[in-house]
């Protein structure tokens, strides 16, 4: 018997069949995906493991491949935002800024947290932009208390979608502002919070 077909009879049960012994329940096929290849026992292998698209619930993080610009820097780059590492940071070089990250396919995802520092501590505004073929929307809106000293901020809730890009523009404040690190989630995929 082809190892696919024992593995699909483990996931969906099997008949016994009168060529190889073992095939998958006629009754089973529809539901789990298998298909006739023409050769008994054959399974696709999406009835075992089924293959989800980039714009399926289940994003924990940016992921790989996200490209990022600045509105300006100051001895910093804006991939330093999104590099996992909260010792480095994108430092905008003035007292408002933004990046655009551009994902290499459109993902789904309904949080955004980031990681900031601001001297002198005060309250930054945050719009989140999401874009789709070009065409912007804004996301959410949100105020943050950010402290002197490098730290995640609370998660901030986006209208949920799937997305090609993502900015993040920061209103004029009382400190230079630096992104230590963005991560887009989608909550439903049970995540931990960085």
């Amino acid at each position: 018997m082809h190892r696919a077909a024992l593995l699909a009879c483990l996931v969906v049960g099997c008949a016994t069949g009168d060529d190889d012994g073992v095939r998958p329940r006629p009754d089973a096929g529809a539901d789990a995906g298998a298909r006739d290849t023409g050769s008994p026992g054959d399974v696709a292998p999406e009835a075992i493991f089924p293959v989800e698209d980039a714009g399926e619930k289940g994003l924990c993080g940016t992921p790989a491949g996200t490209t990022i610009t600045a509105s300006g820097s100051y001895s910093s780059t804006p991939e330093m935002a999104i590099d996992g590492n909260l010792d480095t940071y994108w430092n905008s070089g003035g007292y408002t800024g933004s990046v655009r990250l551009k994902f290499a396919g459109a993902i789904r995802f309904d949080r955004v947290r980031l990681a900031a520092t601001a001297l002198p501590a005060c309250d930054e505004t945050y719009t989140l932009v999401g874009w789709v073929g070009g065409a912007p929307t804004t996301i959410a809106t949100a105020t943050r208390s950010v402290p002197s000293v490098g730290a995640w901020l609370p998660t901030i809730e986006v209208t949920a979608g799937t997305w090609d890009e993502l900015s993040v523009e920061v209103a004029k404040a009382a400190s230079w502002i630096t992104l230590g690190e963005i991560v887009v989630f989608d909550s439903t995929a049970g995540c931990g919070l960085p």
